[in-house]
């Protein structure tokens, strides 16, 4: 079951997997209302698309270690992918990534290091990958895959870097954000606080509090309430 991340109240968001091993999944997001949404700490970067009154708009979107909120407008729609942590852009240090960074686009196409793209239909988002791997634009690093997924080696400054380069976190980050994203699944599951306290391994209701209330700008209750 997808995460849902914003104000379902607001919209209509989704998630759904690709059969690309680059990508953790595909997304979309149409406003009913107006209003701001709210997009949580990520330890993943991505694509996405954006389509408004004002045009439309191509964006790499980084990690981030904590939550940002950002504005639609009743009718506008966004679209795009988020890859794994361990995938990378050969072009891009992910160290000094900032969250959004807008690329040069037109209403038919945009601009990623020295190629042009066209800009993907949502049922199109898997072929744009394939485009993008076979350019040689997205890359992988299996040596931070195993790190991350606690089955490589652990230790060591040159591991550390390596990490912190392809993710622009570090491992103790990732691994907060994903125990936050975890939680928030549950509790909009509808499981008890207290419950997920102990599911997810926080050492008390206070620290799963602090550390939603860091990563997703929501408290356990609200999220419960679906606040």
């Amino acid at each position: 079951m997808a995460t849902v991340w914003l104000d379902e109240d607001r919209g209509m968001y989704r998630e759904w997997e690709l059969p690309q091993t680059e990508v953790r999944c595909a997304w979309s997001v149409e406003a009913t209302t107006g209003g701001w949404w709210t997009q949580p700490a990520t330890e993943f970067w991505g694509l996405g698309f954006s389509s408004t009154t004002e045009g439309v708009r191509v964006e790499l979107i980084g990690p981030a270690s904590h939550p940002q909120r950002f504005e639609m407008r009743a009718g506008d729609r966004a679209w795009g992918v988020e890859l794994h942590a361990h995938v990378f852009l050969r072009m891009l240090s992910k160290v000094s990534f900032e969250l959004v960074q807008v690329l040069p686009s037109n209403s038919v196409g945009f601009r990623l290091g020295e190629r042009n793209y066209a800009i993907p239909l949502q049922h199109h988002l898997g072929d744009l990958i394939d485009e993008l791997v076979a350019d040689g634009v997205l890359s992988t690093d299996p040596i931070v895959a195993l790190a991350l997924s606690g089955r490589g080696h652990q230790g060591g400054r040159t591991l550390r870097r390596q990490v912190r380069g392809v993710t622009g976190l570090n491992r103790q980050q990732i691994a907060g954000i994903e125990r936050a994203r975890a939680a928030f699944r549950l509790l909009s599951e509808g499981i008890g606080i207290s419950d997920v306290v102990e599911l997810v391994g926080y050492s008390d209701q206070a620290h799963l509090t602090r550390s939603l209330r860091a990563l997703a700008g929501r408290t356990p209750r609200e999220i419960l309430s679906g606040r």
